[in-house]
This record gives structure tokens, sequence and C-alpha cells, in this order.
């Protein structure tokens, strides 16, 4: 069913939904039409046969009214009030049998004249008379037809006559219930008090009627026995029943016909049973006046005889009506699908690219209307935001382009950065192994302005103010090698390591200069000391000059090849400055204040050297000068160390740098592949949106 529905269209759903509703609708209608139809044929059919009942009902009371006043005449016959003389029958004896013979004609007298009467009145109404009776006070008796009788019959003994005398001193007439006559039949009978002339009571006058010819007279229908007529006392007694006469003077309920023996509990009215493996309907009627219940028993088929053809024209009606909500549901559907048909047509077009095209919309103000004028805006909507990305799209396509050949550029610039760094670092290298030369060689000079300093520790106060002079020339040095610390810190580059180590070797140039003139000086004080030798008169002094000129000489010649030798070393170093200075050019004004700081402190060595020239006292300036060569010596030597560890730091900063770059080179180039594919992915979102017909 799922799959069924599945496979139809809106405008089938629509017909389906709106043809079976219909028919259900209209099946709905026919079932309670024809309930209403079938419902009115029983209530017809009822209404008829309780109107047949009442009608028969009424002619009774007619019949009974008629034959009681003329009964009544014959009770107040004067004949009949004068009459006496009756056969007394409790007087006789009868046959061996105890049965005896009435013979109003042997009898004669008023005994024949009342039988003869009794005749002729059972023949004016001979269709219902059954019997009339006359029962005296001294027990005479006398009946029309004559029976036979028992011995001891007295009719004052009989109920009637006790009844009928009663009522007729109270003025009114007697009458019986129901009750089997001679033959079975059922008998009701009028009883009626006969008076003297005198007025006193003479005896009992009693009609007995046949209600089963009473009814077919009145009622030719109820002795048919397919008719199904019943009619029942007032204790719901059997009085008449066509189709079951074994059941007469039975009980209802006790005579065992199936439904039709509950009818007795059931209130008047028509009632539906089953009776003989049929339907049938039971009408029932119950006279106020005789008391009586009729059941009138209808054929479920012969009361719906006449629906029939109600139900064909109301099945025609249906048909009819079927068709035509066909129909009409196909326009409905089709009315209302077309807004959906259209809005289906401009889908397939979006979905197209086709977005200029333009489509007939509803105009209405139902929820379909609603809904076209809704999906007519989102369509105008998507039009808009696909231009807006279209356009959107050429600028991200151009951005893209640009953005990938910034990245082209950078990727360059960081690879041409790489190689910089790579050359910094080598330099860095090559300076940190001649440092590293030139700290060996000047502390061999340290170890030799030692050995001097050992020589010229005799002579105290010369040596007390030069080591003064060198502590200030020191001092100097410190500073400037703090500043020169402070500017490798500020740069942290291979570069300020270069400049300084550069204007270290000025300075150590410089101290090596002015080492040479002092072993100039102290060449000059040797040659002093071997002409005051020579001068001198006595042996012993002469020895003493000698031997401290011999002292000066060795180490005038010991200064002068460490200076020489630390020239060749520092004209060395000075090179591989100069290259490293020349690989790192770029770097130079980042180190500029520490270069200007260096050279101040170049000016306070180069006083420091002037207030050495001026010592008047030439073993005052060899002292000092040996004191100042050996403190000198030692900053040098720490200097050049604290140098050689700036270039090892410079070296691993470059490194460092040197990884950093090719880390950033990386970056750059996923950065630059990413640019390709948001390039890629822009171009075709421009192809995508060219593709809408806009």
């Amino acid at each position: 069913m799922v799959d069924l529905l599945d496979r139809l269209n809106i405008q089938q759903k629509l017909m389906a939904c709106f043809s079976l509703g219909f028919l259900l609708c209209l099946l709905l209608l026919g079932i309670v039409l024809n309930r209403m139809v079938s419902q009115d044929a029983l209530e017809q059919a009822g209404r008829s046969a309780l109107g047949q009942m009442q009608q028969a009902d009424a002619s009774l009371v007619s019949v009974e009214r008629l034959l009681k006043a003329d009964f009544v005449r014959l009770s107040k016959n004067e004949e009949m009030r004068l009459g006496s003389g009756l056969t007394i029958y409790s007087e006789q004896t009868g046959n061996e049998n105890g049965i005896l013979e009435m013979n109003p004609e042997a009898k004669g007298g008023f005994e024949l004249r009342a039988y003869q009467m009794f005749q002729r009145f059972a023949k004016e109404h001979e269709k219902v008379t059954a019997a009339v009776t006359y029962g005296m006070r001294d027990g005479g008796y006398v009946q029309y037809p004559a029976v036979t009788r028992e011995n001891n019959f007295d009719p004052r003994k009989l109920y009637w006559y006790r009844d009928g005398m009663a009522a007729g001193e109270s003025g009114l007439l007697f009458v019986s219930k129901p009750f089997q006559g001679a033959g079975g039949k059922p008998v009701i009978g009028f009883y009626s008090l006969v008076w003297t002339l005198e007025e006193e009571p003479l005896g009992v006058l009693g009609l007995q009627l046949d209600l089963s010819a009473l009814l077919n007279m009145v009622l030719p229908e109820a002795s048919d026995s397919k008719d199904g007529w019943m009619v029942l006392d007032g204790e719901d007694a059997i009085l008449i029943d066509g189709k079951h006469p074994d059941a007469v003077f039975r009980k209802l309920a006790d005579a065992n016909l199936g439904d039709i023996s509950l009818m007795g509990q059931k209130k008047e009215g028509i009632h539906r049973i089953k009776l003989d493996d049929s339907e049938k309907y039971a009408v029932i009627y119950v006279s106020e006046t005789t008391g009586l219940k009729y059941i009138r028993l209808l054929e479920a088929d012969e009361v719906m005889a006449g629906v029939g053809d109600m139900r064909m024209a109301l099945l025609m009606f249906l048909l009819l009506a079927a068709v035509m909500s066909f129909f009409g549901s196909r326009w409905l559907a089709k009315k209302i699908t077309a807004p959906f048909r259209a809005m289906e047509e401009k889908a397939e077009a979006i979905g197209a690219g086709r977005l200029k095209e333009s489509s007939e919309w509803s105009e209405s103000d139902d929820e379909v209307g609603r809904l076209s004028f809704a999906f007519q805006e989102m369509a105008g909507g998507l039009r808009r935001r696909l231009e807006g990305i279209k356009e959107e799209a050429g600028r991200l396509a151009g951005v893209s382009r640009q953005l990938t050949e910034e990245i082209v550029h950078c990727r360059e610039a960081s690879l041409e950065a790489t190689e910089k760094t790579k050359e910094i670092t080598a330099a860095e290298e090559q300076q940190t192994q001649t440092v590293g030369e030139v700290a060996g060689q000047l502390a061999e000079l340290a170890e030799s302005l030692s050995r001097a300093s050992e020589g010229v520790r005799g002579i105290g106060k010369i040596t007390h103010q030069l080591g003064r002079t060198a502590s200030d020339g020191r001092d100097g040095l410190q500073e400037a090698a703090g500043k020169l610390e402070e500017a490798q810190k500020r740069t942290a580059s291979a570069t300020e390591v270069a400049s300084v180590l550069d204007q270290k070797a000025l300075q150590v140039a410089e101290l090596i200069k002015s080492i040479e003139e002092m072993a100039e000086q102290l060449n000059l004080l040797a040659l002093n000391a071997a002409v005051e030798s020579a001068r001198a008169g006595n042996s012993k002094e002469r020895s003493k000059f000698t031997a401290v000129a011999e002292e000066v000489r060795q180490l005038s010649e010991q200064s002068s090849k460490a200076a020489r030798k630390s020239v060749l070393v520092i004209s060395a170093m000075q090179q591989d400055a100069q290259q490293a200075a020349a690989a790192v050019k770029e770097t130079e004004q980042a180190v500029e204040s520490g270069r200007k700081c260096v050279r101040q402190r170049a000016e306070e060595l180069s006083r420091l050297g002037q207030q050495l020239e001026q010592i008047d006292d030439i073993l005052k300036g060899v002292a000092s000068a040996v004191q100042s060569l050996d403190g000198s010596g030692k900053r040098i030597k720490a200097a050049a160390e604290q140098v050689e560890w700036g270039s090892r730091k410079s070296a691993d900063a470059a490194e460092g740098v040197s990884k950093a770059a090719k880390s950033q080179t990386d970056a750059i180039e996923r950065l630059e592949k990413r640019s390709r594919e948001l390039t890629g992915a822009a171009e075709k979102l421009r192809e995508s949106t060219e593709g809408f017909e806009l």
C-alpha cells in the first residue's frame, strides 16, 4: 500500500483522497438512507398492521355492543319475565351413565317457548352464537342448542350464575373472560339478570359467543394460517392462532413457539423476531377496551418488498454522485497541483542553472498561493545571492592569485635569508677559529710578560707607578669590554661579534705598538746601562750595571719577538675580521654605537700611552710597561676568550636563525600550497556560478 502511494503523484493522491472521501461519505449516506428507507417501510407496515388491529378491535366492540343490545332486549322480554317451570336437573335421575337428556319439546310450556326464542336469537346471530342459556333461582335450566347434562346438575352452582346474579343486582351486565367452549373453541359469555314484573330476580340469562367466529367476522385474515395473526387474552393465553391451532388456550410463554413466545413480555409496537428459520416482524397491539392483545406476524421480505425500487434509485444516485465526484476531484486536484507543477518546473530550471526563466505563479490568497509567492521570492533571492557569490568568487580568485604571488616572493626572500644566514654562520665559524689562535698567542705573550715582570720586581717604586697607570688602562679596557658585551647583547648576532673583534684587533695592535716602543726604550736603556758600566770605575758597580743591562736587553728582545709574532697573528685576525665584516656588511649600522664605545676606550688607552711617554725615569717606565703588559696580556686573553665565546654564541644564534628560516620557508611553502588550492577552489566556484543563467 505504501509503495503504491509512493508511485502516485500529488494530483493522483489528491484525486484518490477526494474520491475516496466522497465515496465514503456517499457510502455512509447510502447506509443511513437505506436504514431510513427500511425503517420507514417497517414503520409503514407496522402502522398498517396496527391500523388493521385497531380497526378489528373497534369492529369487535361494535359487534359486541349490538349483540349486547339484542341480548338485553331478550332478557327483558315479557314472556321471559313471566316464565317459570323449567326442568330442574338436580331433581332428575339420569340413565345408567348419569346423563340426562334435555328435551324442551317434550317438556313444552315455558321451557319450549324459551327454547324457541333462543333458537330464533341464535339464527339471527348464527355466525357468532355458540349457546343461549337460562338458569332460574329454583334450579331450572334450559339451553339452546339442547345438550345432555349430568345428574345433580344445578346452574346455581356455576360461576356465571353467581357473577351474573351479583352484577344484575347492581344493574350491570356481566361479561366473562374467554374460556374454552364446546369443540375447544374460545368463547366469551354475556350474562344478564332476568327480573320479574315485580322487579324480583328471577334467573340469569346467558349468551355464549364464539370468539373466533366473531373475530373472523370483523377480521377475516385472522383465520388464515399464512397471514400470521394471533389474539391473546389479558393473561397472554392464546385465543386465536391460525398457524398453530394446537396452541390455543395455552400460555404464550409455554407454547414453545420460538421468539414469538417472548412477545408476551414485549410492549406495544413492532419487534424483529426469528420464527421457523426465517426473519419476521411482530406487531403488537393491546386493546384498552377489550383487554385483548393482538399480534400480527409480518414476513421481512414482504415488508421490504417496496424498498427495492427505492434502493435501486438510491444506488443510481450514489453512482452518479461517485462519477461526478471523480471528475470534480480531478478538476480540483488539477487546480491545486497547477502551482506545484509550476514550482516543480522552476525548481528543475534552478537545478539546471536557468534562473532567468520565468514561470506562471498562483495569485490566489490561499496557502497554495502564499507558498507559490514564497517560492517565487526564494527563486529571486537565490538569483540575487548567486549573483553576489559570482561577483565575490571573481574577487576571491583575484585576491587568491595576488596572495599566491606574495607568498612566492616571501618564499624567495626566505630562501635568500637562509643563504645569507648560512654565509654568516660559516664566517662566524672561521672567526671563532681565528680568535682561538689569537687567544693562544696572547697566552704565550702573557707568560713572557710575566717573566719580564719578575725581572723588574725589585724596582718597586717605578713598577708601582707603572702598575697604577696600567690599572687605569685595565679599568678602561674592562669598561670597553662591558660596552662590547652590552653591544653584543643588543645585537645578539654575528655582525656585532665581527665588529667587536675588529675593534679588539685594533686595540691589540696599538698595544703591541706600545710594546714595541717600550722594547726600543728598553734597548736604549740597556745601551745607556752598558755605557754607564763602561764609565764606572769600580768593577763591582760595573758588573751590576752590566747584569742589569743584560737583563733589560734580553727583556727588550723577548718583547720585540712577542710583539712581532702578535703583529702577525693580529694581522691574520684583522684579515679574518675584515672578511667576516665583508660578509655581514648589511648589519654594520646595527653595531655602530658599539664601535664608538670601543673607540672611546681606545682613546683612553692612547692617553695612557702618552702618560707612559712622560715617565721621567726609564726604570719607572719599564716597570710600568712590564706591569701594563702583564695586565694587558691577561685582559687581552680574557677579551679573546670573550670574543671566542661571543663567536660561538653568534654561531649558535646564526644556526637557530637558519633553522627558523628553514621552518619559515617550509611554512611559506605550505601556505603557498594552500593558497594555490584556495585559488583553484575560487576558480571552480567562479566556473560553477558562471553555469547559472542569471
